[in-house]
Order: C-alpha cells, then structure tokens, then sequence
C-alpha cells in the first residue's frame, strides 16, 4: 500500500513537473513572437521579445524573424528570390531590372500582418514587390533610365516602402536597384548622344575661354592706351599748372616771397612723390628730378624760375613767352642750374641790367632798380640744396654701414648654425662652462622669458645653478623653437652628464695610472691611448668639414633650382607668344576667307541681271543691283573693321603700339560708322555685318 502510494506520487510529481515545464517557452536574440493557444485555437494579439517567457498550460509561441529579410531580383541563384524583373518603359522597349530590397517585420504590427496574410507571408511580399516594381518601371522612358537613374530608384523606392507600410504592415528600410539592361542598339545609340553632348559642351566651354581671352587683351590694351594718354595729359597739365602760378607774378617785388611758399611746395612734393629711401639713395640734384618726374615737377620748376626772376636775369620774358620760358628752363638739367647759381652770384646784378632793359623794351614797364639785391635768394637756396646733399649722402653712407652689419650680424648666425647642425653643441657646452658669468650676464637680457620676481624664487629654493639651467633652457627655446629648443637642451645636458663621467674617469685613470707608473708597467700604453684620442679628435674635425661642405652643396642645389625655375618661366612665356602669333594667323585666314565671300556676292550681284535688261529702265533691277553692291561693301568693310580691331589689336599689344592702334580704330570707326565712336561699337557693327552676305545671297 505504501509502496503504490510512493508511485503515485512520483508519478504526479512527474506529470506536474512536464506540465510546469510545457508551460514556458523561450524566443531567441532574433526572434519575437504570438502567443498561441492550442486548446481554444486563438492567437494573442500582443507581440513578445527575445527572453523566456511563462505562457501556460497548452500555450507556445508562434516564432517570426526580428531581422532584415532580403528579397533580391538578379542572375545570381544564390540570393535570388527570382531572375531579373522584365517589364516595358513607357515608349514601349524591353527593360530588364535586377533590385533588391530589405523588409523588416514591426513588433507593433506583427498581429496585423499574421493574421492578414497567415504563415506564408514571404511569398506573398516577393510577388507584391515584384508587380508594384514591374508597373513602376512601366511610367519612364528608356532614356530617362540612362539619364536620371538615381530619380527613377528613388521614386521606386519611395512607393515600395509606402505600400509594404499601408498594405503588408513591415517596414522597408534598405533598397538597392542594381543594374538596368535595355536593348544593344538602343544602349549604343544611347552612348553615343552621351559622348556628342560632352563634345558640345566641351566646345563650348572652349568657346567662352577665347571669348574671354580676346576680351581681356582688348581691356588690356584699352588700359595700355588710357595710362599713355593720361601720362601725356599729367605732362600738358603740369606746363599749364605752372603758367598759371606765374601769371599773377606781374611784380618783382613779389618773387622772394613766392620763391619762399613754392620753397615748402618743393618739399611737400618731394615728400609725396620720392620715397625716403630714393632720396638717401640720390643726390641733391638727382632727387629734385625724382620728384619731378613724380609729379612734383611743377613747383621745383617755378621755385627755380622764381628764383631767377628775383635775380632778374630773364625777368623780361614772362609777359612775352612764358611758356618758351618753362620748356627752356626744364629743359636744362638741375645740375646745371645749380652749378650757374654758384658761378654767378657775383655778377648777377651787372648781368641783370641787359635782361632788364630788353625787357622794359618789351613790356613797356620800367625795372625795379632793388633786383640785385633778390640774388641772394638764389644763393641761399643753392646752399640749402647743397646741404641737403650732404645729408643726403650721410644717410646713404650710414645705411650703408648698418646694412654692412647686418650681412656681418647674419653670416655669423649662418655660422653658428652650421656649427650647431654639425654637432658644435659639445663645444657650446665646454665655452658655457668656461664663461659662466658672461653666460649669465647675457641671460640676463632676456627677460622676456620669466620675470624677476619668478627668477630670485628660483634662486633662493634651488640655488644659481638650478636658475642658470631654466635660463640657458628658455635660450635654446628662443633659438631652435619650442621643441627642437627642448630637445637639444636635452642633449646638452646628456653631454654635460657623459663629460662629467668622462672626468671623473680620468681623474680615476690618472690616479691608477700614477700607481702603476710607479710600477713602472704602463708607460706605452698611455701613449697609445693618447694617439687614439689625437686621432678622434682629427675624425671630429673630418665630420665638421664633411657637414660644411654638404650645406655647400645643398645650398648650391637650391641656386641651381633657381636657375631652372627661371628658365621654365622664360620657355613658357616664348610659348605663350608662339601660341598667340599662331592664333592671330589662324584668324587672319579668316579675314581672305571672307574678303573672297565678299568677291563672290559681287559676282553673284553681277549675274542676277538678266542678260537684255537696261539699268535706266528696269527698276527692279537696278534696286536689286544696288542692294547686293550694297552689301558687299557692307561685308568688305566690316573685314576691315574685324581685321582692325581683334587682330591687328592683338599683334600691336605684342609690339608695344597700342596707341596707334585704337588711334586707327577710331578714325576707321568714325569715317565708316559715324553714329559709333567707341570699340565696342565697331564690335556691334562687325557682329551685324557677318550675316549680310548670306542674306543677299538668298
């Protein structure tokens, strides 16, 4: 009795254990799932994710993939879930489409979609993908799939995915639309408007390039021709500007102070035109014609004639030929005048007495007699001038000195970098520790590096030895930079290190070599040893000289590529030159082109007249005779006007006559097109000549 009561028990401990155990059920990492009922045939709507999960007694999971599902149209068997889709383009040709798409099943939706579609929803999403595909494809024209295919994936792309979202209830996140095959003759028609519309545009891309090109030689000798034409303006103003400041001049009485106010008018304008480094580099003399010939040329001109009016020497000839009087005076150079204002103080006023009466003879007017006495004023400035030359020449010859050494200053900083770079950095260490106090003094200087206050906290916790550290490292930083500075600090002090070494081993060496000296067992190794040292001593200075002559040769490579450069230059500008004279013959073959076009409307002119008709007579004739005259001589000209304005334009900018070049421009322009007066109408007049002679023709 007992015994059955043990197995029945064991029994339902079974039966209960597989019962509990029935009850759960486990979703994988990419699995989510429905809860399914067997006994009442129901299905949960809620979704459920990976884990384990207590269901219930005759519950289980119905299983669906979390992951991306692809559905791929293409010849590879593998992954394809069919061949390539065919469909037609909307002009009626085959196409053939390989696509793949990705779908994606909502956990929200999962409900909807089981039991929408049940089971085999798979196979029902490939045949929906495939007929909304093949009808997509159906809506462009087989051009547009070669021209505009991304537009075309991203439309299809964008109705697959809102309809497997209305419809199916998954989401399509990845699409991909591979490769596209239409009929060969339509794929080499198609290559081949490919390749002529980039010869188009390529062509007319050349097009706007020399467009470009002969427009900017036309400005370019435009604005040759303008800085020319006001060069001589500034000349014809200036000879103006100075007859006008001496007409007001009627008086001797007024030329010391005029001579005076035009004296700050030299300066004024010598200081605007002539740089200060022009006139360290000129003489008195050579620095007044600067400034004339920048534009300061006028008052230096009437200071001069002022001056000599006071003097009265050519007082007489302002009333009669001032003008004569300017270019006369300008004319002779300033170290000439100069050189007679020095010579004739003197005798000013005996000689003034001629000029004088000549010109009270001329004028009508009787001279001052006080004129003599205004010929100091020419002195005084011949001596300022003077003393303004030796300055001058001063300043020259102490920038002369400074710029000596500053070329010493730095060929002794090339030096010290060679000696550096050649490893001299042991030897800056053995003259530091020889000259510690100059070391410091010069340190010293520096100090931009740390402040003071920082440098005596320095000295008091660490010592001078620790302060002369930090300063000889901050040097080498502001020599080699921040950590070129650092690392070869690095290394000098290593090298301070291995000579302290160094001396205290042969402190040891001298000591060990006393004890056995009296021994008497070393002797002729030690001079040995001191050979070996002499001989590392001459390899050192090998390495030095070796290092030297490298930066020699280095230094002289980079003269070399120099020289290369320049001539590279010089090759591509001849080249330049060539191409340009090769496109100026290019277009005047153009020019006999159409000058033999325009012989041939002459010709055909001539045979449009019947063979009986009389010209005084027939009006239609002689109407129809003159228009095709007519427009052959429109055609002959506007050769000319082309021949004379892009071409001839061009070859007179590369002789250097640009001037005479527009010169002839306008006069051609003026005598064949008097409404137009500028280079861009002449252009506009070319341009609606050309089609004239076709025109007339027909």
């Amino acid at each position: 009795m007992a015994k059955a009561i043990f197995v029945c028990l064991g029994v339902s401990l079974l039966i209960s254990f597989f019962l509990i155990y029935s009850a759960w059920d486990v979703l994988e990492p990419w699995e989510i799932g429905l809860d399914y009922n067997v006994i009442l045939q129901s299905i949960s709507p809620e979704a459920w994710g990976t884990g384990r999960h207590w269901l219930g007694l005759g519950h289980r999971f119905v299983k669906f993939p979390s992951t991306v599902i692809t559905v791929q149209f293409s010849h590879d068997a593998a992954e394809a879930s069919g061949g390539p889709l065919r469909s037609r383009t909307a002009d009626g040709l085959e196409v053939s489409l390989e696509i793949s798409f990705q779908y994606q099943l909502a956990k929200d939706n999962l409900y909807k979609m089981y039991t929408t579609f049940g089971p085999e929803y798979h196979e029902l999403f490939v045949k929906m993908g495939m007929d909304l595909l093949t009808m997509a494809a159906t809506n462009h024209i087989a051009r547009a799939f070669f021209v505009n295919r991304t537009m075309i994936g991203n439309m299809m792309e964008h109705s697959l995915r809102e309809h497997f979202r209305q419809n199916a209830f998954v989401d399509v996140p990845l699409f991909q639309f591979q490769a596209v095959s239409l009929p060969e003759q339509f794929e080499t028609a198609i290559k081949e408007t490919q390749v002529a519309e980039q010869k188009i545009r390529r062509k007319q891309a050349q097009q706007r390039m020399r467009i470009v090109e002969f427009e900017t030689e036309v400005i370019k000798a435009q604005r040759y021709v303008q800085v020319r034409n006001q060069h001589r303006g500034m000349k014809s103003g200036r000879q103006r500007r100075l007859v006008r400041l001496l007409l007001p001049l009627r008086d001797v009485e007024d030329a010391p102070a005029f001579a005076r106010a035009l004296e700050g008018e030299v300066a004024a304008a010598t200081r605007q035109s002539v740089d200060s480094v022009e006139l360290v580099s000129l003489d008195c003399g050579e620095g007044l014609a600067a400034s004339f010939a920048l534009g300061g040329g006028e008052a230096v001109a009437a200071a001069s004639l002022g001056a000599a009016l006071a003097r009265g020497n050519v007082g007489g000839l302002l009333q009669g030929g001032q003008v004569q009087l300017v270019t006369q005076r300008l004319r002779t150079p300033i170290q000439d005048r100069l050189r007679g204002a020095k010579q004739q103080p003197v005798g000013a006023a005996g000689s003034s007495q001629p000029a004088a009466s000549a010109g009270a003879a001329r004028s009508g007017e009787p001279y001052p007699a006080h004129v003599p006495a205004a010929g100091l004023l020419d002195d005084k400035v011949a001596e300022l001038l003077a003393t303004a030359g030796v300055v001058s020449r001063e300043r020259q010859l102490a920038l002369e000195r400074r710029q000596g050494k500053m070329e010493i200053k730095i060929r002794m900083q090339q030096a010290a970098l060679h000696l550096r770079a050649a490893g001299g950095l042991y030897m800056l260490h053995r003259w530091r520790r020889r000259n510690a106090k100059k070391v410091r003094a010069c340190l010293k200087l520096q100090s931009h590096w740390r402040s003071l206050r920082f440098r005596r906290l320095v000295e008091e916790r660490f010592g001078q030895r620790r302060l002369a550290r930090l300063q000889l490292q901050s040097w080498f930083r502001g020599i080699f930079g921040r950590r070129a500075g650092v690392r070869r600090f690095r290394a000098l002090r290593a090298f301070g290190r291995v000579g302290r070494l160094a001396h205290a081993a042969a402190r040891w060496l001298r000591r060990a070599r006393r004890c056995l000296a009296a021994a008497g067992c070393i002797g002729r190794s030690w001079r040995g040893c001191r050979a070996r040292r002499e001989l590392a001593v001459r390899r050192l200075g090998l390495r030095l000289l070796q290092a030297a002559l490298r930066q020699s040769v280095a230094r002289a490579r980079v003269l070399e590529l120099h020289r290369a450069s320049e001539v590279i230059q010089d090759q591509v500008r001849d080249f330049l030159n060539r191409q340009a004279v090769k496109r100026v013959k290019e277009m005047q073959k153009r020019l006999v082109e159409m000058q033999a076009m325009a012989a041939e409307i002459v010709k055909q002119a001539a045979a449009l007249r019947p063979e009986g008709a009389q010209p005084e007579t027939d009006a239609w004739d002689r109407d129809t005779e003159s228009l095709s005259l007519a427009a052959a001589v429109d055609c002959l000209n506007a050769t000319q006007l082309l021949a004379a304005t892009a071409f001839g334009e061009i070859l007179d900018l590369f002789q250097g006559d640009a001037a005479k070049l527009l010169k002839y421009m306008k006069v051609r322009a003026m005598r064949d097109h008097p409404s137009e007066h500028s280079v861009l109408g002449i252009r506009d007049d070319i341009d609606s000549a050309q089609p004239a002679p076709a025109s007339t023709g027909a």
